[in-house]
């Protein structure tokens, strides 16, 4: 090619200069298999398809090139808040999905990859997205340790430290529904942050939202497992709270104070992190 100063310039990338057929039309067959000439697995696990070089999730398609999908969010009608007429509808509008629903101003762009953040959040079927925690999706036992597995089985082994730390689960909590996996009895998250969050949610649900924090202690930390007494006399040390108030009379602010005691209380410390190597990709 030739510049406008007279150079000679040697173009050689197939991005920037598409094939010539003999008759000089372009032809842009070697430009879409260069792209996607080999069938792989996105991050996400999706497969692509070699005939359009998309991805399907299950709701919509994805152009992984552009990080864009190709119709709009279906879960745009869920992001709307309700009219704040009763409790149950102010608790919907104070977790909407999508992380804020229109309050959230990514979700207004209908045609965004997770937040247009892939590399926190991933979004398993075009329908919502999920905090990615590093990929995890699921997580198993090894004896005392703990195994996370992202959808290419790649991951890390956590050892050492306390069980809160291993299973990403600050309060201790059983069970819940956006666990990964158990180990130990006790729920696995794919981050920090979803299980810090699994205290609040808990104490906001009808079994601990009319409570008293000492009864809600009660509850959390029953006598026949732990020493209740002390727990709620560390709760109101802790947060300085009048532990006679009840959960649903608690401002934000004052929920988190509660949930970071918690944490303190049931021990949070860090201990060591081995990632495995990833497998090779898929042919």
């Amino acid at each position: 090619m030739i510049n406008r100063n007279n150079n000679l310039t040697l173009t050689t990338s197939p991005l920037t200069q598409p094939a010539r057929k003999p008759c000089g039309t372009a032809n842009l067959g070697h430009r879409q298999r260069f792209l996607y000439g080999r069938k792989r697995r996105y991050s996400t696990g999706k497969e692509r398809d070699i005939e359009t070089g998309l991805y399907y999730y299950g709701a919509r398609y994805l152009d992984s090139r552009t990080g864009r999908w190709l119709s709009g969010d279906p879960a745009l009608g869920d992001y709307v808040p309700e009219a704040p007429i009763n409790d149950e509808a102010r608790k919907r509008n104070k977790n909407l999905p999508g992380q804020g629903g229109v309050f959230n101003y990514v979700n207004l762009h209908v045609y965004h990859y997770a937040g247009n953040n892939p590399v926190k959040y991933i979004d398993p079927d075009g329908r919502q997205q999920d905090r990615r925690g590093d990929g995890f999706v699921r997580a198993a036992p090894r004896e005392n340790n703990v195994l996370y597995f992202r959808v290419d089985n790649s991951g890390v082994e956590r050892s050492g430290g306390t069980r809160a730390w291993r299973n990403n689960n600050p309060g201790n909590i059983r069970r819940a529904t956006n666990q990964i996996g158990l180990a130990g009895g006790f729920a696995v998250f794919a981050d920090y942050e979803t299980g810090f969050q699994a205290i609040i949610d808990l104490l906001q649900t009808d079994s601990y939202n009319s409570l008293s924090i000492n009864d809600a202690i009660t509850r959390y930390a029953p006598p026949t497992e732990n020493d209740t007494a002390n727990y709620q006399s560390m709760i109101a040390q802790m947060t300085g709270l009048d532990t006679e108030r009840t959960i649903n009379s608690l401002t934000a602010d004052e929920l988190n104070i509660v949930a970071l005691a918690i944490q303190r209380i049931e021990g949070y410390a860090v201990g060591n992190e081995t990632p495995f190597p990833q497998p090779r990709e898929v042919p």
